[in-house]
């Protein structure tokens, strides 16, 4: 669904059950969850740490909001990504535009970097601009 970026590893915390890490994309650090932290090579299972090679390297990944909290539009045509950790852990507050529409339900939207979302109730099209509320996860491309 989403758009494949290059992103830069500035740092990956985490521990035996899950993790995250600071990534740099376009200028712009993101704090992102790994959903599969433990199965694509994020965290070293026989060292029981994070895998240290990783920190410092490029790497191609797609970027998605989920759990959204909340979907606007956005009457200013304002793009840009803050960081929200008064909503929750790996929280951001993205403004941008929607570039593709994929199915009923289902976007990818420019806030400087491309990120995909959805699902939502909101009817979007493509060119609304928009203010969403969610959490960040990134997604290793292999």
């Amino acid at each position: 669904m989403d758009s494949i970026i290059e992103v830069y590893i500035k740092d990956l915390i985490g521990g035996q059950a899950d993790g995250f890490g600071l990534f740099i994309v376009n200028g712009k650090t993101l704090k992102c969850f790994i959903p599969e932290w433990l199965h694509d090579g994020w965290y070293d299972r026989e060292k029981g740490e994070k895998n240290l090679s990783l920190i410092g390297s490029k790497i191609e990944a797609s970027i998605s909001l989920l759990n959204l909290r909340e979907i606007e539009k956005n009457e200013n045509n304002e793009k840009g990504i803050e960081y929200a950790p008064s909503i929750g852990v790996n929280y951001h507050i993205v403004k941008g535009k929607v570039l593709k529409k994929m199915g009923e339900v289902k976007y990818l939207i420019d806030c400087g970097v491309p990120i995909g979302f959805g699902p939502t109730r909101r009817k979007l099209e493509n060119g609304d601009y928009i203010i969403a509320t969610g959490r960040l996860d990134i997604k290793l491309i292999k």
